[in-house]
């Protein structure tokens, strides 16, 4: 029952966040920071020899609609209790949830002797990409029962796309003139996934108007490597075995990824770039399990108890509902075939002209290409130096689904250490659980 309760409580809890896609518009303007070259593989620090990547961190959440973290709790007692119906109100017929995190951990840079042309980098990286959708009457259904539903059929079969890897950089640079090129071939190492089966997406709720009872179908499946090892409905319907997120490099699963950029200076005052991220990427994942449920089950009751299992009420017998959910779904599992995750592919293309030594006009263009879903977003921002160590700017971005976003980047730079945090927008960075975003970016480094 205690595993029950924690796993509700993180899907509520992570089911305020989605990510539009870690578009990281404040850093694509941020062109003398080494972080850049995430972004401009043809980037390498003007009159600088080395440049070494301190940990760094990139996070950007979003979801559809204007709920927050704060809309799934209120407050009784002193405490703390999950209350779904004021965020209900707030959900689209179909909700998508996307998490986007890049942990850097290193990041070394070269420029080799001789002119200078040429430079070389090594990185190292652990990221998460997490796509998933779910419709209002799953949490409908889970929190106020169905007896709304008396007479229909409802669908709630939630869809999902999640892995983790880690990923080794090895990039090159070398100007012609005043243009530099830049090239990097990703090796992808896959620690997890979780995909749901394209061809086994149905899971239907009926209640008969006559007895209420409950009759659930089901062909719904799904895939995973390395997260969750088993579901018990022998025992227990809800008893989901999950592995470490951070558990170790899945054998055998890995994949490529390539990024190309150019970059030119007119003049001293303007720079002008343009990007191609994770091009082909993709992880082909081994030692992979299968878990599906397909067939008709009735549940005898007007309700599911779903606020009454979240919430710990006394007055439930949990052992008397749960046998009776116990077999509702039957999950069998079995070894599956191997399969493949793709990665979005994310362009850029920006510039930046230096007005006066002290001032700095921006501008940027992201477009990401994944599958049947595109996107664009638009930047302007405005840096400003004000000491020789100290500098902090702007950023106005417009993105489909929101016109306008305030961000905000600091950087201090004493030598040859450079830190920099930024955010594209600000009110979800200073009030995370009463906001619908939430974007993120900060790193160090040494420059010399």
């Amino acid at each position: 029952m205690k595993k029950l309760t924690l796993i509700l409580s993180f899907l509520a809890g992570i089911s305020t966040i989605k990510v539009a896609a870690q578009q990281e518009m404040m850093l694509s303007h941020m062109t003398e920071s080494w972080q850049f070259n995430s972004i401009s593989p043809s980037f390498f620090p003007e009159g600088k020899r080395v440049a070494i990547g301190l940990p760094a961190l990139g996070l950007d959440a979003f979801h559809s609609g204007s709920l927050s973290y704060n809309d799934f709790f209120r407050k009784e007692n002193g405490n703390n209790l999950i209350d779904l119906d004021q965020a209900i109100g707030q959900l689209e017929d179909e909700n998508s949830i996307v998490y986007r995190q890049r942990i850097e951990t290193a990041s070394l840079g070269i420029r080799l002797p001789g002119k200078g042309k040429t430079a070389l980098s090594l990185s190292h990286a652990i990221r998460i990409n997490s796509n998933t959708t779910y419709q209002r009457e799953l949490v409908q259904l889970l929190w106020q029962g169905n007896a709304q539903f008396i007479g229909q059929t409802i669908e709630v079969a939630p869809t999902t796309n999640t892995y983790n890897w880690h990923e080794v950089d090895l990039g090159i640079s070398r100007k012609f003139g005043p243009v530099r090129v830049g090239a990097k071939a990703r090796y992808l190492m896959g620690v997890s996934a979780l995909n749901t089966d394209a061809n086994a997406r149905s899971l239907s709720v009926y209640t008969n108007p006559d007895i209420y009872q409950l009759q659930l179908t089901s062909n719904y499946g799904f895939y995973s490597a390395g997260l969750v090892s088993s579901i018990d409905t022998s025992g227990l319907g809800f008893d989901v075995t999950v592995d470490d997120l951070t558990s170790k490099i899945n054998k055998g699963s890995n994949g490529f990824a390539f990024d190309l950029g150019v970059s030119t200076h007119i003049g001293d005052k303007i720079m002008l770039y343009a990007s191609a991220l994770d091009l082909g990427a993709s992880i082909h994942w081994t030692e992979t399990k299968y878990f599906k449920s397909n067939g008709t089950f009735a549940f005898d009751g007007a309700t599911i108890p779903g606020a009454d299992l979240i919430n710990g009420s006394d007055s439930l017998d949990f052992s008397t509902q749960l046998d009776t959910l116990n077999d509702i779904f039957q999950f069998q599992q079995s070894t599956a075939a191997d399969f493949t995750t793709t990665l979005p592919a994310r362009y850029y293309a920006g510039g930046t002209f230096q007005v006066t030594k002290r001032v700095k006009l921006g501008a940027s263009v992201y477009h990401e290409s994944y599958k049947e879903a595109n996107q664009t977003a638009f930047g302007l921002s405005v840096q400003l130096k004000p000491v020789k160590w100290f500098e902090f700017g702007a950023i106005y971005t417009a993105n489909r689904n929101k016109a306008a976003n305030i961000g905000l980047q600091i950087g201090l730079h004493p030598g040859a250490f450079h830190f920099f945090l930024a955010s594209d927008q600000v009110p979800g960075l200073l009030k995370p659980r009463g906001s619908s975003s939430v974007n993120l970016r900060t790193g160090m480094s040494v420059v010399f």
